[in-house]
């Protein structure tokens, strides 16, 4: 993607005090570390991942919700109208925006026996024989809007983040992203890598499920 500007990066020396220039007063004493602060700090980001994956190799777009959820609608109505056995990676970021697909994804799983994977966070219900990954609300997975389409025919992947400076709109389909989308195999297949890594990470007994199904 390379999504230049979606990471934050700290500077060091800004930080980071000499012991020598510290008072031995409690009250000079710096305030206490911010525990969940660090540890966003110290893990990267599923943007950033995504971004070091395909860096130089993207350009990013900035696009309305209404957008990422046409182009989605798009891939998917090829498959179903073409009737392309294909395997299917999305994430939903939340289980509302979800819910509000399941239909759609039914007919994408039936009746060419397609692999659907679908990862959101919050109750993910029934999802029939879509493979359904419940995620905590802190995974790194809800902080990114994806779909990863895999056919003989073509390959492609679409995602965006919620773009950080961008005023909070007063409809949801009008939320800013920093997205990008490829056709290219080989970034294609590295995307799905890192995916597959994340996956290992948090539901590592569920690992093989997405590398069966890719």
């Amino acid at each position: 993607s390379p999504r230049h500007g979606l990471s934050t990066f700290l500077s060091p020396a800004s930080s980071i005090r000499s012991p020598h220039s510290c008072s031995k007063n409690s009250a000079d004493a710096p305030p206490p570390v911010d525990s969940a602060l660090m540890d966003r700090i110290a893990v990267p980001s599923m943007a950033g991942l995504f971004t070091d994956a395909v860096r130089g190799r993207l350009e990013l777009a900035r696009l309305s919700k209404a957008t990422l959820t046409e182009l989605s609608h798009v891939l998917e109505n090829m498959l179903i109208e073409f009737e392309l056995p294909a395997t299917v990676l999305t994430g939903f970021q939340a289980s509302r925006n979800w819910a509000a697909e399941l239909a759609r994804y039914e007919r994408l799983v039936t009746p060419m026996a397609r692999q659907v994977a679908v990862f959101a966070a919050g109750n993910l219900g029934d999802t029939g024989n879509v493979l359904g990954f419940q995620l905590d609300e802190r995974s790194r997975l809800t902080q990114e809007w994806f779909i990863i389409v895999l056919c003989d025919e073509f390959s492609v992947a679409l995602f965006g983040e919620d773009n950080p400076a961008d005023v909070p709109p007063h409809e949801e389909m009008d939320r800013v992203f920093d997205a990008a989308w490829t056709f290219d195999p080989a970034i294609v297949t590295d995307l799905c890598d890192v995916l597959q890594r994340e996956v290992a990470r948090d539901h590592p007994e569920r690992a093989e499920e997405v590398a069966a199904a890719v």
